[in-house]
């Protein structure tokens, strides 16, 4: 089981190390690369999606190292120890550009960006998807719920129902999707407590960021979409 403080490398599956360690031997692992996080089509037949996840990701990017365990099993797995050398120093050091929490988001543009070296972008892939995708269809769910409920009052019950370490995941993702005062409960709790976590992250540095919004159709973006900034977040080397 993931520990909240444990090293989160092997957070990633073999794919991306398998590719890491090509760039690597290959000459190429410090190339500079930029990849784009969206998605294709908007779940439940809706118009919308609320994005959220951004600050568990963050929190866990803190977290992107390995230990001399994982080093140890990799080993086993056949990796090169020039590989391991670099990963037992690795430290996520690129840049992570998002949309905030909460924001209306739509199929086919850019919703995060991901600037580093080829590498740990790579590494970086599963992590992101993860957090992003689970908390962001939840999120767009609420949000749907709270729509269809005409302003009367609802909570959101899977905390004992949902697997695991998920189940925080989903109580935080349904409170930031939310449109009404009383979605879920401890709402407050939930929400500050990621902003919390998020911002006590070490080495983060949050600031607004124009990018994204520039690279967005602006015909598209609803009311509510338009009140929020966004936000750009950097993790750097530890």
């Amino acid at each position: 089981m993931v520990g909240e403080t444990s090293a989160l490398g092997l957070f990633t599956d073999l794919y991306e190390l398998t590719m890491a360690q090509g760039y690597l031997l290959s000459g190429k692992g410090d190339e500079p690369a930029l990849f784009d996080y969206f998605f294709r089509s908007v779940p439940f037949e809706g118009g919308y999606v609320v994005f959220a996840g951004l600050g568990d990701l963050i929190e866990r990017m803190g977290r992107m190292r390995f230990s001399e365990e994982d080093l140890a099993y990799l080993k086993t797995l056949g990796f090169e120890d020039v590989f391991l050398e670099w990963l037992g120093a690795f430290r996520f050091g690129g840049t992570v550009r998002a949309m905030r929490e909460g924001e209306i988001i739509f199929p086919l543009e850019p919703v995060a960006r991901v600037e580093g070296t080829i590498m740990e972008a790579q590494l970086l892939e599963p992590l992101l998807l993860n957090a992003l995708n689970f908390q962001s269809l939840v999120a767009t769910k609420a949000a749907r719920v709270g729509e269809a409920s005409q302003g009367r009052a609802f909570y959101e019950f899977g905390l004992r129902r949902a697997q695991g370490s998920g189940a925080m995941e989903a109580s935080r993702a349904a409170a930031a999707g939310s449109r009404s005062s009383g979605v879920v409960a401890s709402r407050s709790k939930v929400v500050e407590g990621a902003e919390e976590a998020a911002a006590s992250a070490s080495d983060v540095e949050s600031r607004v960021s124009p990018s994204l919004a520039a690279s967005r159709d602006a015909p598209r973006r609803s009311a509510r979409a338009t009140s929020r900034p966004n936000a750009s977040s950097r993790l750097r080397n530890a």
